[in-house]
């Protein structure tokens, strides 16, 4: 998921992430990593090899669930 390595979605998970764990009074490391926790994600789900244009809906949707299950947010 080429996405994922650009800085302005990595930002912008990041500040979700913080905002959901601020909201949920959940401490985040002082040597959390963004880009480490999404690859991560995409690892244990085995999407790290995907492509946005070989995914279909049901595809998008579990990523989506196990992005959401470990505190990222899109909105």
């Amino acid at each position: 998921m080429c996405h994922y390595r650009h800085t302005k979605v990595l930002e912008m998970l990041e500040k979700n992430y913080r905002v959901h764990c601020a909201v949920s009074e959940v401490m985040v490391p002082e040597d959390f990593c963004i880009k480490s926790k999404v690859s991560s994600i995409l690892t244990t789900n085995d999407f790290e090899k995907s492509r946005a244009r070989t995914m279909d809906i049901d595809d998008f949707l579990k990523l989506l669930h196990c992005m959401n299950a470990d505190g990222l947010h899109f909105a």
